[in-house]
């Protein structure tokens, strides 16, 4: 597994988040930069668009150069967001699970004749 113990605290949050935004059905991929994970957030789940903004922003400017951003606006966004998100997966796992299963070829010996 990955560990994150080397990450620095913006960073940590950032990997949550991001890891938050598969399990809520939001796309990452690795080619993405913060800013479009920010994008993709905003578009979803505009009424928490402000939290997911200072998350990818602090990270891209840690990041990518800049001045050194200010952790605690991260923090407090996490503080919000993750158990937000956590709940949002929670109530979207039986439909993903629906997903999956249907989205899977079909073993059944009946369902293949």
């Amino acid at each position: 597994g990955y560990d994150p113990a080397p990450l620095t605290p913006i960073a940590r949050v950032y990997w949550r988040w991001s890891t938050g935004l598969e399990r809520i059905g939001i796309p990452v991929h690795p080619s993405q930069t913060p800013l479009e994970r920010g994008r993709a957030f905003a578009d979803a789940y505009p009424l928490e668009a402000e939290r997911g903004w200072a998350i990818a922003r602090a990270y891209a400017a840690e990041r990518y150069g800049g001045p050194a951003p200010d952790p605690a606006p991260v923090m407090d966004a996490w503080r919000a967001l993750g158990p937000w998100m956590a709940l949002l997966w929670i109530e979207k796992v039986p439909a993903l699970a629906l997903q999956r299963r249907t989205a899977s070829p079909r073993t059944d010996p009946e369902a293949m004749s």
